[in-house]
C-alpha cells in the first residue's frame, strides 16, 4: 500500500511509466491512478486503519439499526472524553456501554432514520406476504397429491 508517498510497483504495470522525470517514490499516488474507486483501501499507517475500521464499523452497526450516523457520531464524540475525564472508574468497557448504537438509539428515539424504518416494514410485509402465498401453494399441491 502506499505509505511515505511510495506506490507500489504493480500500479504503473498496466499504465505505462509516470510523468517524465518523476519516480514512483516522489509521484503522488493520485496523479496517475485512473481509477480512484479503490484508493480508500489505503491508508498512511497501521494505526489509521485500525481508526478507519473503527469507524466503518459503527457507520455500518448505525445503517443496519437505522441510525442518522452523524448525530450518533456527534454525540458519542462530544460525550467520549467527558466520560474519560469524569471517571475514576478502571473499568472501561463498562464505562462505555452507553455509547454502543443500540443502547444509545433507546436513549436519543428521535435519531432513529423514520424513512427507512418505514422502508424497512414495507419490505418485511412483502416478504412476509410472499411467504404466507408460498406455504399455501405448498401445501395445496401436498394435499393435490394425497
Amino acid at each position: 500500500h502506499a505509505i511515505g508517498g511510495q506506490v507500489p510497483d504493480w500500479e504503473f504495470s498496466a499504465w505505462g511509466s509516470p510523468e517524465r522525470g518523476r519516480t514512483p517514490t516522489t509521484l503522488a499516488p493520485e496523479s496517475t491512478w485512473p481509477d480512484r474507486t479503490l484508493t480508500w483501501l489505503f491508508f498512511g499507517s497501521p494505526v489509521g486503519g485500525q481508526a478507519a475500521a473503527i469507524l466503518y464499523t459503527l457507520t455500518a452497526t448505525c445503517r443496519r439499526l437505522k441510525i442518522d450516523p452523524c448525530a450518533y457520531l456527534k454525540d458519542v464524540f462530544e460525550r467520549l472524553p467527558l466520560l474519560m475525564q469524569n471517571s475514576s472508574a478502571p473499568d472501561v468497557p463498562t464505562l462505555l456501554m452507553p455509547l454502543l448504537p443500540d443502547r444509545w438509539l433507546a436513549e436519543h428515539p428521535e435519531s432513529q432514520l423514520q424513512l427507512r424504518t418505514a422502508e424497512a416494514k414495507t419490505k418485511s410485509a412483502r416478504r412476509r406476504s410472499a411467504r404466507t402465498r408460498r406455504l399455501k401453494a405448498r401445501n395445496q399441491a401436498q394435499q393435490n397429491r394425497s
